[in-house]
């Protein structure tokens, strides 16, 4: 049911006054409760009744398509098309499948998929903290409490602004994932965070206060477990209406 959304629309499931809600994004959400409530891949005799609707259908499809989305359609399509020309008349068996993606996309892929089908595989992106602050052009050694320190030079010029955003990532899963900086006008910065370790602290820098930071802006990961943290705001530009629409 899940997958579907995304080759049928993203409002395939709701289009309201400009709100649109692809069947896809709900499959995913719904999912997201039960995920570690059992693995995905078990004999069917296995599961309860909810968790054999949310994991089987919705779970597989938001996990599937998560690939797709983060390694590319093209590349997701020629490894279950492999997987599906070597299948057919034969009775496959899950290494099957894993080893096709694995032969396209890579052992990183391989492991995420055994870990998602087979061991109630999670992951959950947070913001944590966003900051920036002018650059200075102090830098030298300093006595500073009795004490003598060297200040380096700031990476940028004068008058313009270096921070961060430090963000979490929870779970089981690794995906590389984009991290968006929202400046003071509203204009956006984008770089990538391969997503491998616990946490990171992206960096910024550019000739405008951060306003906030958003992790995974496109909605590719739809594994990820709560998408409400996905944003914050930077240090001093707290706005309730603007967490409030990033929220929905």
């Amino acid at each position: 049911g899940g997958a579907g959304g995304a080759q049928r629309g993203e409002a395939s499931m709701l289009d309201l006054r400009g709100l649109h809600v692809s069947d896809e994004a709900v499959g995913a959400v719904l999912s997201a409760k039960r995920a570690v409530d059992a693995p995905v891949a078990q004999p069917a005799y296995a599961f309860t009744g909810p968790d054999y609707g949310a994991l089987v259908y919705a779970r597989t499809a938001a996990i599937f398509a998560t690939i797709d989305h983060v390694y590319g359609k093209e590349l997701g399509a020629k490894a279950i098309g492999r997987y599906a020309r070597r299948a057919r008349f034969r009775h496959p068996v899950p290494d099957d499948l894993l080893t096709s993606y694995e032969e396209v996309l890579g052992p990183d892929v391989r492991a995420t998929l055994r870990e998602a089908l087979f061991a109630k595989g999670w992951v959950d992106y947070r913001v944590e903290s966003v900051q920036s602050t002018k650059v200075s052009a102090n830098a030298g050694v300093f006595d500073r409490d009795g004490k003598r320190e060297t200040v380096a030079a700031p990476t940028g010029k004068a008058g313009d602004y270096e921070g961060w955003a430090l963000v979490f990532r929870h779970g089981t899963l690794r995906f590389p994932v984009d991290v968006e900086f929202v400046l003071e006008d509203g204009s956006t910065q984008r770089t990538t965070w391969d997503g491998e370790g616990d946490f990171a602290r992206v960096p910024y820098r550019g000739s405008l206060p951060l306003k906030g930071a958003t992790v995974d802006p496109d909605h590719k990961i739809l594994v990820d477990r709560t998408f409400t943290n996905n944003f914050a705001m930077a240090s001093g530009s707290g706005s309730t209406k603007r967490t409030f629409e990033r929220t929905l």
